[in-house]
């Protein structure tokens, strides 16, 4: 049996949150709420309290490559973080993290290591996969899954954020190249050389 004091608990909170023990979970019996939270005085785990975390998972993986698990637990806290956002419960101090590095990525260096940036430190990949495919091990890409990406769109879509965002489909520069031996076409020249006085005022 493991006791905890006040500080270390709370009665509800969100599901990803680790820096506090949300008491509910193991007792979740209706009248257990009336002991806990109303008798007890056992608090609701801040609303801001991802928002806390996540700063803090940005300045202890600095550096550092992140672990699968690590990797797993930042996802379900940027996707939990999103659907508070889209009940209309977003913290008021969510616009401290448009610039904080607490994304997952692919980076390139060193080659194929996993850690967290900024979103103006990586591209979110296209939806077809084209881009990403050919630009995987260059750029940091949002390690992500299209789903996973769509599931943090409320995200992204705050005003605070979405100035941020980079998009492959934007970024590239699109341009022809001409393959093989150049060869005039002496008969298909004259023939639009004597087209073009119809096209002159």
């Amino acid at each position: 049996m493991q006791w905890f004091n006040l500080t270390q608990v709370c009665w509800n909170g969100p599901e990803s949150m680790t820096s506090k023990f949300a008491i509910v979970r193991w007792y979740p019996q209706a009248d257990m709420k009336s002991f806990f939270h109303e008798k007890l005085g056992v608090e609701n785990a801040p609303a801001d309290i991802l928002v806390s975390e996540l700063q803090d998972l940005a300045n202890a993986y600095a550096e550092q490559e992140l672990s699968s698990s690590t990797h797993v637990h930042v996802t379900n806290m940027l996707d939990e973080l999103s659907t508070m956002i889209t009940a209309g419960s977003c913290p008021s101090n969510i616009d401290s993290l448009c610039e904080a590095a607490i994304f997952p990525v692919h980076s390139p260096d060193p080659a194929d290591s996993l850690k967290l940036r900024s979103l103006d430190k990586l591209y979110l990949p296209d939806k077809s996969g084209k881009y990403a495919k050919a630009f995987e091990g260059k750029v940091c890409l949002l390690q992500l899954s299209s789903i996973e990406v769509n599931r943090i769109h409320p995200l992204l879509s705050l005003a605070s954020f979405k100035s941020h965002v980079r998009t492959l489909e934007t970024a590239v520069n699109r341009a022809s190249v001409i393959g093989g031996q150049q060869i005039l076409d002496a008969e298909a020249t004259a023939c639009y050389t004597e087209r073009v006085k119809y096209f002159e005022r």
